[in-house]
């Protein structure tokens, strides 16, 4: 299925150039955008990037009469026209560029700004990106939860208009904040505004970006950093705070469980017929495709609709392990693994994702 994800235009996953700056409080017609915020440019080749991974990303903004030419680069393509002029009345919250069936891998789409006679401005305010995903479930990660993990140089602090009412905080070049999580899918937010600074995210061994949570204006939280189709199993996600005096802060995380309860049996290459192995899975998986993989022995793939199931996998050889109860870690859940049958002799059996 399609998920969207709409980024604002604080958002420090949308990379601005130096060019760029959030509309005035006072005077900028504000109140016809997107919770009130955009953030624009009058300077040629003033650009905004964002790099993301899904099948699609529109890009929302204004149409107005001081608005002129842009051009948008996906990838490595050539970049295409655009046309940010309203002969009439200004248009808000329009569809300025929008791109669909994309690979679902690590895209790069570049907004670029190119004045023309007497219409230079170039605006954004907001961003949806469309990812595939195989379940709508999302599951809040709450700060002080045990799964965050920060260095020292990390504290409390009350602030309004946090969903945590207090966020952790750092001040220190270098302070480090890790998650570990099972899921597909991580979104942290975080807040952004003139006493924000720099900062580095970095998921497993994948490269590092360094994204920025400078605003002229303060913001309430917003996504800091997203990423998607992430593989079975345990990962880290690293927030490294890069500027001294600026703030980094955490307010939350979602995480988007597999939804295919992906479990692996593994054994040494001798067999025992007849015998079964089973588990319980207690989560809701209804509709969801559930993976028996196995390195020798029957694959099979089906689809359960109860909330609480049973799966099995009936090995097609003979396998030497006697009977036990092993824990093994799922993508989001611990279940038993045990023998069902006749138990063999000898265990030499391990279980993992």
């Amino acid at each position: 299925m399609l998920r969207n994800l709409t980024l604002d235009d604080y958002s420090p996953f949308i990379q601005y150039d130096s060019s760029w700056v959030d509309a005035n409080i006072t005077t900028d017609d504000r109140m016809n955008y997107q919770n009130s915020t955009f953030r624009h440019t009058n300077i040629y080749d003033a650009k905004a990037t964002i790099t993301f991974r899904g099948s699609g990303l529109y890009i929302y903004g204004a149409k107005r009469t001081d608005h002129g030419l842009y051009q948008i680069a996906v990838n490595n393509e050539p970049p295409m026209a655009g046309n940010g002029y309203s002969s009439g009345s200004n248009i808000y919250q329009t569809l300025l560029f929008g791109r669909s069936n994309l690979r679902n891998q690590p895209n790069t789409v570049a907004l670029q700004n190119i004045p023309d006679s007497g219409r230079s401005w170039l605006d954004i305010d907001y961003v949806v990106i469309t990812y595939e995903t195989d379940t709508d479930t999302s599951e809040f990660v709450d700060i002080d939860s045990g799964k965050f993990t920060y260095s020292s140089e990390w504290d409390t602090e009350i602030m309004s208009g946090y969903r945590t009412s207090v966020p952790h905080v750092t001040r220190t070049a270098g302070a480090t904040a890790t998650l570990d999580f099972q899921g597909s899918e991580i979104t942290l937010y975080g807040r952004t505004g003139p006493n924000f600074g720099m900062f580095r995210v970095q998921v497993d061994n994948q490269e590092a970006l360094t994204l920025n949570a400078t605003r002229e204006n303060s913001y309430p939280p917003t996504v800091l950093y997203t990423t998607n189709g992430l593989s079975a199993g345990k990962h880290t996600i690293t927030l490294t705070n890069l500027e001294a005096n600026k703030a980094l802060a955490v307010d939350y995380a979602t995480c988007i469980p597999h939804a295919g309860c992906l479990a692996y049996l593994y054994w040494d290459g001798t067999y025992v017929a007849g015998v079964s192995i089973a588990t319980k899975v207690y989560r809701p998986c209804q509709g969801r495709k559930m993976y028996q993989s196995t390195t020798n022995g029957t694959i099979t793939t089906r689809t359960y609709r109860s909330a609480a199931i049973k799966f099995s996998l009936l090995l097609d050889s003979p396998s030497p392990a006697d009977a036990f109860h092993k824990r093994a870690q799922e993508l989001c859940f611990r279940e038993t693994w045990y023998w069902r049958g006749t138990a063999p002799a000898t265990s030499k059996y391990s279980v993992g994702v």
